[in-house]
C-alpha cells in the first residue's frame, strides 16, 4: 500500500479526528507523520499535545476508519474565534508612533525603504516584432 491510497487529507500536519473505537468518542488529532516504510500513520492528540498513536494504513482505507474530517462547522468556529481574539491587535502597536517615523516629514506619502523592483522589460508579440523587421 502506497501514501497515494490513502485519502488525500491523510498528510503531515492535519488537524482531523480519531474515533475511538470503544467509547465512540471523537477527539482531535494532528498528523505528525505519514511512514509508508511502516504501513502506518502517526497522530498526535492535541487535547496534550504529547500522546501519540500508529494507525495503520489497513485500518485508515477499512470500512469504519478511526481517522475523519472534522465537520465544517467546527473549523469555521475555531477561524471565528482566532479572528475574534486578535480583534484590535492589528494595528493597535502603530498608534503611538510619531508620524514622521511611521510616515517620513510629509504625512501624506508613504515612504518605502527596501530593495527595488527589478527593471521592466517590454515583451513584444510575434507580430509586433514580425512588423519592426520589414
Amino acid at each position: 500500500m502506497a501514501t497515494s491510497e490513502l485519502p488525500g487529507w491523510v498528510t503531515a500536519n492535519a488537524k482531523l479526528l480519531y474515533v475511538s473505537r470503544s467509547t465512540g468518542k471523537e477527539m482531535p488529532v494532528a498528523v505528525k507523520h505519514v511512514s509508508n516504510s511502516q504501513k502506518a500513520v502517526t497522530i498526535v492528540f492535541t487535547r496534550d499535545g504529547k500522546s501519540e498513536m500508529q494507525v495503520p494504513f489497513s485500518q485508515i482505507l477499512g470500512e469504519k476508519s478511526p481517522l475523519k474530517l472534522p465537520d465544517l462547522e467546527l473549523l469555521e468556529d475555531e477561524s471565528e474565534k482566532f479572528f475574534d481574539s486578535m480583534e484590535g491587535k492589528w494595528f493597535g502597536n502603530t498608534q503611538n508612533l510619531d508620524p514622521k517615523v511611521s510616515l517620513g516629514s510629509d504625512k501624506g506619502k508613504f515612504a518605502f525603504e527596501g530593495p527595488s523592483a527589478p527593471p521592466l522589460m517590454e515583451v513584444m508579440s510575434r507580430l509586433a516584432a514580425l512588423e519592426g523587421t520589414s
